[in-house]
Protein backbone atom coordinates (compact mmCIF):
# COMPACT_ATOMS: atom_id res chain seq x y z
CA UNK A 1 0.00 0.00 0.00
CA UNK A 2 1.14 3.53 -0.79
CA UNK A 3 0.23 6.19 1.80
CA UNK A 4 0.50 9.91 1.07
CA UNK A 5 0.55 12.19 4.12
CA UNK A 6 -0.28 15.86 3.64
CA UNK A 7 1.42 17.95 6.32
CA UNK A 8 4.87 17.78 7.88
CA UNK A 9 4.28 18.84 11.47
CA UNK A 10 4.91 16.33 14.23
CA UNK A 11 1.48 14.73 13.65
CA UNK A 12 2.04 14.20 9.93
CA UNK A 13 5.64 13.05 10.40
CA UNK A 14 4.64 10.60 13.15
CA UNK A 15 1.88 9.09 10.98
CA UNK A 16 4.32 8.75 8.06
CA UNK A 17 6.88 7.15 10.39
CA UNK A 18 4.40 4.66 11.82
CA UNK A 19 3.01 3.82 8.37
CA UNK A 20 6.52 3.12 7.10
CA UNK A 21 7.09 0.79 10.07
CA UNK A 22 4.20 -1.27 8.67
CA UNK A 23 6.28 -1.80 5.52
CA UNK A 24 4.14 0.47 3.36
CA UNK A 25 5.43 2.90 0.76
CA UNK A 26 5.04 6.42 2.17
CA UNK A 27 5.25 9.92 0.74
CA UNK A 28 4.99 13.04 2.88
CA UNK A 29 4.34 16.48 1.37
CA UNK A 30 4.88 19.68 3.34
CA UNK A 31 4.06 23.23 2.24
CA UNK A 32 7.25 24.67 3.78
CA UNK A 33 9.79 22.81 5.93
CA UNK A 34 8.91 19.93 8.22
CA UNK A 35 8.07 20.94 11.76
CA UNK A 36 8.93 24.61 11.34
CA UNK A 37 5.45 26.08 11.90
CA UNK A 38 3.11 25.17 14.77
CA UNK A 39 5.31 22.30 16.01
CA UNK A 40 8.34 24.58 16.44
CA UNK A 41 6.32 27.21 18.34
CA UNK A 42 5.22 24.63 20.92
CA UNK A 43 6.72 24.18 24.39
CA UNK A 44 6.81 20.37 24.55
CA UNK A 45 4.84 20.03 27.80
CA UNK A 46 3.42 16.53 28.29
CA UNK A 47 0.95 17.28 31.06
CA UNK A 48 -2.38 15.44 30.81
CA UNK A 49 -3.24 16.19 34.44
CA UNK A 50 -2.66 19.95 34.53
CA UNK A 51 -4.18 20.32 31.06
CA UNK A 52 -7.39 18.58 32.17
CA UNK A 53 -10.68 20.48 32.24
CA UNK A 54 -13.95 19.70 33.97
CA UNK A 55 -16.25 17.83 31.58
CA UNK A 56 -13.43 16.82 29.22
CA UNK A 57 -12.72 13.33 30.52
CA UNK A 58 -12.40 11.94 26.99
CA UNK A 59 -9.54 14.33 26.24
CA UNK A 60 -7.80 13.52 29.51
CA UNK A 61 -7.90 9.77 28.83
CA UNK A 62 -6.58 10.26 25.27
CA UNK A 63 -3.80 12.55 26.52
CA UNK A 64 -2.85 10.15 29.32
CA UNK A 65 -2.82 7.16 26.97
CA UNK A 66 -0.54 9.05 24.60
CA UNK A 67 1.88 9.94 27.39
CA UNK A 68 2.04 6.23 28.30
CA UNK A 69 3.33 5.54 24.80
CA UNK A 70 6.04 8.20 24.88
CA UNK A 71 8.88 6.20 26.53
CA UNK A 72 8.77 3.57 23.76
CA UNK A 73 8.70 6.22 21.03
CA UNK A 74 11.58 8.12 22.60
CA UNK A 75 13.71 4.99 22.98
CA UNK A 76 13.08 4.01 19.36
CA UNK A 77 13.67 7.46 17.85
CA UNK A 78 16.81 8.10 19.88
CA UNK A 79 18.12 4.65 18.99
CA UNK A 80 17.47 5.11 15.26
CA UNK A 81 18.80 8.66 14.95
CA UNK A 82 21.18 9.27 17.85
CA UNK A 83 19.37 12.55 18.55
CA UNK A 84 18.65 13.13 22.28
CA UNK A 85 15.04 14.17 22.90
CA UNK A 86 15.44 15.25 26.53
CA UNK A 87 12.28 13.44 27.60
CA UNK A 88 12.06 13.81 31.37
CA UNK A 89 9.87 14.03 34.42
CA UNK A 90 10.26 17.42 36.05
CA UNK A 91 6.88 18.35 37.52
CA UNK A 92 4.71 21.42 37.08
CA UNK A 93 4.02 24.29 39.46
CA UNK A 94 0.73 26.07 38.76
CA UNK A 95 1.24 29.46 40.41
CA UNK A 96 -1.41 31.84 41.76
CA UNK A 97 -0.26 35.45 42.03
CA UNK A 98 -3.17 36.77 44.10
CA UNK A 99 -6.15 35.53 46.16
CA UNK A 100 -8.47 35.43 43.15
CA UNK A 101 -6.10 33.18 41.22
CA UNK A 102 -5.55 31.09 44.35
CA UNK A 103 -9.29 30.43 44.55
CA UNK A 104 -9.25 29.28 40.95
CA UNK A 105 -6.24 26.99 41.57
CA UNK A 106 -7.95 25.41 44.59
CA UNK A 107 -11.05 24.84 42.45
CA UNK A 108 -8.99 22.83 39.96
CA UNK A 109 -7.13 20.99 42.70
CA UNK A 110 -10.24 18.84 43.19
CA UNK A 111 -10.04 17.63 39.58
CA UNK A 112 -6.26 17.25 39.42
CA UNK A 113 -6.03 15.41 42.74
CA UNK A 114 -8.72 12.98 41.61
CA UNK A 115 -6.70 12.21 38.47
CA UNK A 116 -3.39 12.00 40.32
CA UNK A 117 -3.35 11.76 44.15
CA UNK A 118 0.26 13.00 44.15
CA UNK A 119 -0.91 16.52 43.20
CA UNK A 120 -0.68 18.86 46.17
CA UNK A 121 -1.25 22.47 47.23
CA UNK A 122 1.74 24.47 48.49
CA UNK A 123 2.09 27.64 50.50
CA UNK A 124 4.27 30.39 48.99
CA UNK A 125 7.19 29.35 51.20
CA UNK A 126 6.80 25.66 50.34
CA UNK A 127 6.64 26.49 46.64
CA UNK A 128 9.75 28.69 46.88
CA UNK A 129 11.62 25.96 48.75
CA UNK A 130 10.78 23.53 45.95
CA UNK A 131 11.57 26.02 43.17
CA UNK A 132 14.00 28.75 44.34
CA UNK A 133 13.49 30.74 41.14
CA UNK A 134 9.90 31.49 42.19
CA UNK A 135 8.89 34.84 43.59
CA UNK A 136 7.85 34.89 47.23
CA UNK A 137 5.12 37.38 46.37
CA UNK A 138 2.60 34.73 45.31
CA UNK A 139 -0.57 33.45 46.95
CA UNK A 140 0.31 29.77 46.61
CA UNK A 141 0.88 27.02 44.07
CA UNK A 142 -0.34 23.63 42.95
CA UNK A 143 2.35 21.03 42.33
CA UNK A 144 1.96 18.12 39.92
CA UNK A 145 5.16 16.06 40.36
CA UNK A 146 4.49 13.50 37.63
CA UNK A 147 4.37 15.87 34.65
CA UNK A 148 6.78 15.31 31.76
CA UNK A 149 8.22 17.33 28.94
CA UNK A 150 10.23 16.80 25.76
CA UNK A 151 12.39 19.07 23.62
CA UNK A 152 10.06 19.59 20.68
CA UNK A 153 12.84 21.03 18.50
CA UNK A 154 14.86 17.85 18.95
CA UNK A 155 11.72 15.78 18.35
CA UNK A 156 11.21 17.51 15.00
CA UNK A 157 14.81 16.77 14.02
CA UNK A 158 14.56 13.14 15.08
CA UNK A 159 11.27 12.49 13.28
CA UNK A 160 12.54 13.97 10.02
CA UNK A 161 15.81 12.06 10.27
CA UNK A 162 13.94 8.82 10.99
CA UNK A 163 11.72 9.36 7.94
CA UNK A 164 14.68 9.86 5.64
CA UNK A 165 16.57 6.89 7.08
CA UNK A 166 13.46 4.74 6.83
CA UNK A 167 12.93 5.43 3.14
CA UNK A 168 9.96 7.82 3.32
CA UNK A 169 9.86 10.21 0.38
CA UNK A 170 9.81 13.66 2.03
CA UNK A 171 8.79 16.49 -0.32
CA UNK A 172 9.24 19.88 1.32
CA UNK A 173 8.29 23.24 -0.24
CA UNK A 174 5.44 21.32 -1.87
CA UNK A 175 2.06 22.87 -1.06
CA UNK A 176 -1.00 20.88 -2.12
CA UNK A 177 -2.98 22.96 -4.61
CA UNK A 178 -6.00 20.69 -4.87
CA UNK A 179 -7.21 17.21 -4.10
CA UNK A 180 -8.52 15.29 -7.10
CA UNK A 181 -11.79 13.47 -6.37
CA UNK A 182 -13.81 11.02 -8.45
CA UNK A 183 -16.73 8.82 -7.35
CA UNK A 184 -16.27 9.65 -3.66
CA UNK A 185 -12.59 8.67 -3.81
CA UNK A 186 -9.38 10.63 -3.84
CA UNK A 187 -7.39 9.86 -6.99
CA UNK A 188 -4.46 12.18 -6.43
CA UNK A 189 -3.20 15.53 -5.19
CA UNK A 190 -2.07 18.37 -7.41
CA UNK A 191 1.15 20.04 -6.28
CA UNK A 192 3.78 22.31 -7.79
CA UNK A 193 5.68 19.10 -8.55
CA UNK A 194 2.73 17.71 -10.47
CA UNK A 195 0.13 15.07 -9.67
CA UNK A 196 0.97 12.69 -6.83
CA UNK A 197 -0.97 9.45 -6.51
CA UNK A 198 -1.38 6.94 -3.71
CA UNK A 199 -3.79 4.32 -2.37
CA UNK A 200 -4.65 6.23 0.82
CA UNK A 201 -4.33 9.92 1.68
CA UNK A 202 -3.97 11.35 5.20
CA UNK A 203 -4.81 15.01 5.83
CA UNK A 204 -2.58 16.23 8.65
CA UNK A 205 -1.96 19.83 7.65
CA UNK A 206 -2.90 21.34 11.01
CA UNK A 207 -4.77 24.66 10.79
CA UNK A 208 -4.12 24.79 7.04
CA UNK A 209 -6.06 21.56 6.41
CA UNK A 210 -9.30 23.26 5.40
CA UNK A 211 -7.52 25.83 3.23
CA UNK A 212 -7.05 23.25 0.49
CA UNK A 213 -9.90 24.20 -1.90
CA UNK A 214 -11.39 20.74 -2.44
CA UNK A 215 -11.20 19.92 1.25
CA UNK A 216 -13.12 23.08 2.08
CA UNK A 217 -15.88 22.13 -0.37
CA UNK A 218 -16.18 18.37 0.19
CA UNK A 219 -15.21 18.23 3.88
CA UNK A 220 -16.29 21.48 5.56
CA UNK A 221 -14.09 20.89 8.61
CA UNK A 222 -14.94 23.44 11.35
CA UNK A 223 -11.33 24.35 11.97
CA UNK A 224 -9.84 27.70 12.94
CA UNK A 225 -6.31 28.88 13.80
CA UNK A 226 -5.68 30.18 17.32
CA UNK A 227 -2.54 32.30 17.25
CA UNK A 228 0.10 31.81 19.90
CA UNK A 229 3.11 34.03 20.51
CA UNK A 230 6.09 32.40 22.22
CA UNK A 231 9.31 33.92 23.56
CA UNK A 232 12.69 32.17 23.62
CA UNK A 233 14.91 33.36 26.46
CA UNK A 234 18.54 32.45 27.13
CA UNK A 235 19.72 32.21 30.74
CA UNK A 236 22.76 34.14 31.93
CA UNK A 237 25.20 33.76 34.82
CA UNK A 238 23.00 36.02 36.95
CA UNK A 239 19.71 34.59 35.74
CA UNK A 240 19.60 30.77 35.97
CA UNK A 241 16.63 28.83 34.68
CA UNK A 242 13.90 27.39 36.88
CA UNK A 243 14.20 23.66 37.47
CA UNK A 244 10.52 22.87 36.79
CA UNK A 245 7.74 23.96 34.52
CA UNK A 246 6.05 27.04 35.99
CA UNK A 247 2.53 27.84 34.80
CA UNK A 248 0.40 30.85 35.58
CA UNK A 249 -2.62 32.69 34.26
CA UNK A 250 -0.73 34.87 31.77
CA UNK A 251 2.28 32.74 30.90
CA UNK A 252 4.12 29.46 31.34
CA UNK A 253 7.86 28.88 31.56
CA UNK A 254 9.37 25.63 30.28
CA UNK A 255 13.12 25.09 30.80
CA UNK A 256 15.03 23.28 28.05
CA UNK A 257 18.72 22.35 28.05
CA UNK A 258 19.61 25.43 25.98
CA UNK A 259 16.69 27.86 26.36
CA UNK A 260 13.66 28.91 28.38
CA UNK A 261 10.35 28.84 26.52
CA UNK A 262 7.83 31.45 27.65
CA UNK A 263 4.36 31.17 26.17
CA UNK A 264 1.80 31.42 24.97
CA UNK A 265 -0.89 33.86 23.98
CA UNK A 266 -4.25 32.62 22.66
CA UNK A 267 -5.57 35.01 20.02
CA UNK A 268 -8.54 34.67 17.67
CA UNK A 269 -7.02 36.74 14.86
CA UNK A 270 -6.82 34.28 11.97
CA UNK A 271 -3.47 33.72 10.30
CA UNK A 272 -1.88 37.00 11.41
CA UNK A 273 1.83 36.01 11.47
CA UNK A 274 3.23 39.02 13.31
CA UNK A 275 4.20 39.27 16.99
CA UNK A 276 2.61 42.16 18.84
CA UNK A 277 3.82 44.48 21.56
CA UNK A 278 0.77 43.61 23.66
CA UNK A 279 1.35 39.88 23.35
CA UNK A 280 5.02 40.16 24.28
CA UNK A 281 4.22 42.46 27.21
CA UNK A 282 1.57 40.09 28.54
CA UNK A 283 3.95 37.13 28.47
CA UNK A 284 6.86 39.00 30.04
CA UNK A 285 4.67 40.51 32.75
CA UNK A 286 3.13 37.15 33.68
CA UNK A 287 6.48 35.36 33.61
CA UNK A 288 8.30 38.07 35.62
CA UNK A 289 5.70 38.09 38.38
CA UNK A 290 6.29 34.35 38.88
CA UNK A 291 10.03 34.12 38.14
CA UNK A 292 11.66 37.56 38.57
CA UNK A 293 15.03 36.27 37.35
CA UNK A 294 13.90 36.40 33.73
CA UNK A 295 14.55 40.16 33.88
CA UNK A 296 18.25 39.53 33.19
CA UNK A 297 17.79 36.85 30.54
CA UNK A 298 18.45 37.43 26.85
CA UNK A 299 15.45 37.61 24.54
CA UNK A 300 16.72 35.32 21.78
CA UNK A 301 13.66 34.88 19.56
CA UNK A 302 9.93 35.46 19.16
CA UNK A 303 7.90 32.70 17.53
CA UNK A 304 4.33 32.71 16.25
CA UNK A 305 2.33 29.51 15.78
CA UNK A 306 -1.26 28.63 14.93
CA UNK A 307 -3.07 25.93 16.89
CA UNK A 308 -5.61 23.95 14.80
CA UNK A 309 -8.80 24.30 16.84
CA UNK A 310 -12.30 22.81 16.58
CA UNK A 311 -15.50 24.09 18.25
CA UNK A 312 -15.29 21.43 20.99
CA UNK A 313 -11.48 21.63 21.32
CA UNK A 314 -11.15 17.95 20.44
CA UNK A 315 -9.14 16.64 17.47
CA UNK A 316 -10.69 15.23 14.32
CA UNK A 317 -9.26 11.78 13.67
CA UNK A 318 -10.08 8.92 11.32
CA UNK A 319 -12.18 8.29 8.23
CA UNK A 320 -14.12 10.87 6.23
CA UNK A 321 -16.98 10.57 3.70
CA UNK A 322 -14.28 10.30 1.02
CA UNK A 323 -13.50 6.59 1.00
CA UNK A 324 -9.69 6.67 1.01
CA UNK A 325 -9.18 10.07 2.66
CA UNK A 326 -8.34 10.09 6.38
CA UNK A 327 -7.99 13.16 8.59
CA UNK A 328 -5.81 13.90 11.63
CA UNK A 329 -6.04 17.52 12.74
CA UNK A 330 -7.60 19.82 15.33
CA UNK A 331 -5.21 18.95 18.17
CA UNK A 332 -5.36 22.52 19.60
CA UNK A 333 -2.79 22.75 22.46
CA UNK A 334 -2.06 19.02 22.54
CA UNK A 335 -0.29 18.24 19.27
CA UNK A 336 3.07 17.27 20.78
CA UNK A 337 1.42 15.28 23.58
CA UNK A 338 -0.99 13.45 21.25
CA UNK A 339 1.62 12.60 18.61
CA UNK A 340 2.20 8.92 19.52
CA UNK A 341 -1.39 7.84 19.98
CA UNK A 342 -2.60 9.76 16.94
CA UNK A 343 -0.07 8.02 14.71
CA UNK A 344 -0.78 4.58 16.15
CA UNK A 345 -4.58 4.87 15.94
CA UNK A 346 -4.58 6.30 12.41
CA UNK A 347 -2.26 3.56 11.17
CA UNK A 348 -4.34 0.92 12.99
CA UNK A 349 -7.38 2.18 11.08
CA UNK A 350 -5.49 2.09 7.78
CA UNK A 351 -4.31 -1.45 8.50
CA UNK A 352 -7.63 -2.95 9.63
CA UNK A 353 -10.30 -0.76 8.07
CA UNK A 354 -12.01 -0.72 11.48
CA UNK A 355 -12.35 2.39 13.63
CA UNK A 356 -10.47 1.80 16.93
CA UNK A 357 -12.59 2.30 20.02
CA UNK A 358 -10.36 5.15 21.18
CA UNK A 359 -11.15 7.13 18.01
CA UNK A 360 -14.93 7.02 18.23
CA UNK A 361 -15.31 10.25 20.18
CA UNK A 362 -13.05 12.12 17.75
CA UNK A 363 -14.48 11.24 14.32
CA UNK A 364 -15.25 13.81 11.64
CA UNK A 365 -18.87 12.65 11.49
CA UNK A 366 -19.71 14.50 14.73
CA UNK A 367 -19.64 17.74 12.69
CA UNK A 368 -21.59 16.52 9.64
Amino acid sequence: MHVLVIGGGVIGMAIAYEARRQGWSVTLVERNHCGQATSRAAAGMLVPVTEAQFGEEEMYHLNAASLDRYPEWVERLEGETGIPLHFRTMGTLVVARDPDEWGYVKHFFELYHRLDPAVQLLTPREAHRLEPALSLNIAGALYSPGDHQIDNWQLIRALREALVRGGVQVLEDTPVERIVLADDRCTGVETARGLLEADVYVLAAGPWTHQIPDVREVLPIPLRPVKGQVLILKPTATAPMPERVVRGFQAYLVPKPDRLVVGATQEEVGFDPYPTAGGIYTLLEGAYEMVPGIYDMTLADILVGFRPTTPDHKPILGPTPVENLVVATGHFRHGILLMPITAELIVEYLRTGQVPTALRSFLYERFR
